[in-house]
């Protein structure tokens, strides 16, 4: 890349500079077809003067902002990909817990009061379900009438009688 032989400094830097900081540098054309104009090399000499100087990229940016003017091309394509930007995780999370405490959480508040209700109508039920065993326990227990036989009775019972197989049942025995 002439840029970067130019500048003394590898491709993969020059490309680098070129993306952070396109909105400073003058270009003509679109992606691959995307030609630099003269002052794009006074550009990227700043720009690695600041950076061997050991500034930050965002001190490169404050310190280009009152040197250079900005590219309004750049710029208008960058505010499109704000526009289009896709959150990252922690922004969904912020998202998503925003949505929930105003939307959902008037509803779960609601159910959540009913659940208590319920729980505490639960708890006063076998309160008097425990009162009324001791009363059921102390009644002695009634025989069991003639309707229901015993298991004893049932094992003594002789079992009802077959009636005899067809002689052709046993044919194939």
């Amino acid at each position: 890349m002439a840029l970067a032989d130019a500048l003394g400094i590898p491709d993969s830097t020059t490309r680098l500079y070129l993306r952070r900081y396109e909105v400073f540098i003058p270009s003509v054309g679109e992606g691959r077809r995307r030609r630099y104009r003269a002052e794009a090399l006074d550009v990227l000499k700043f720009v690695v003067e600041l950076s061997q100087a050991g500034q930050t990229p965002d001190m490169i940016m404050d310190a280009m902002k009152g040197r250079f003017p900005i590219n309004s091309k750049v710029q208008h394509v960058q505010q499109q990909q704000v526009l289009q930007h896709q959150p990252s995780v922690a922004e969904a999370s912020q998202m998503l817990s925003s949505l929930v405490a105003n939307e959902i959480g008037p509803y779960l508040s609601a159910v959540l009061d009913e659940l208590r209700e319920l729980r505490q109508e639960v708890a006063e039920l076998r309160g008097q379900l425990a009162e009324q065993r001791p009363q059921e326990e102390q009644q002695e227990p009634q025989p069991p009438g003639d309707a229901t036989p015993s298991v004893i009775d049932q094992l003594q019972r002789p079992e009802p009688e077959r009636p005899p197989r067809p002689w052709w049942k046993f044919w194939g025995e």
